[in-house]
């Protein structure tokens, strides 16, 4: 299993050099709100993204917001893959052995169920959610602990078909 660590990265002249590592994202928030970097939802949204934030109204409270993002890294027991490639129906179709696959993405047809895409680790799933728009971060977290559809009560309108889709482990 990965354990999530989340990074705190800062420009400093057009490179960025990690400043801080937390264990948790209550952590990385309450660090970035008390030494006004940026409010939570900027921390939360940092993180689905993985980029700095593109704030064009700045605050007086958080000036410099757009000067530093949050990433989650990966520590230990991350397993090796190829690159996988995304074909043009939306299968994921690894150059690897099936094998390995650790994850699958399903999302519900009226009711039964299609694969959308295998992957080996819980990074390469964030990545591929976030990147399609299907869900957040936590969102992928909470699907593959709980093995359900995520709700859309609490779902941004940044993915509004959260809960067509749900990520589950493999069983070998």
């Amino acid at each position: 299993m990965c354990v999530p660590i989340i990074e705190l990265y800062k420009k400093i002249d057009n490179e960025e050099e990690c400043i801080a590592s937390f264990e948790t994202v209550e952590s990385a928030i309450y660090f970035s709100m008390a030494n006004r970097i940026m409010n939570k939802g900027w921390v939360r949204r940092c993180l689905d993204i993985n980029d700095y934030p593109d704030m064009k109204h700045y605050s007086e409270k958080y000036p410099y917001t757009n000067d530093y993002r949050f990433s989650f890294k990966y520590e230990a027991n991350v397993i090796e893959r190829e690159e996988a490639r995304v074909m043009e129906n939306s299968v994921l179709e690894l150059r690897g052995k099936p094998e390995k696959c650790k994850i699958v993405l399903l999302h519900k047809v009226e009711e039964r169920e299609e694969r959308v895409g295998l992957f080996t680790s819980v990074k390469e799933a964030f990545k591929y959610s976030v990147e399609n728009e299907i869900m957040s971060q936590n969102q992928v977290l909470m699907s593959l602990k709980r093995n359900i559809y995520p709700s859309l009560m609490r779902i941004p309108k940044a993915y509004p078909h959260t809960n067509e889709y749900r990520f589950a482990y493999i069983k070998n």
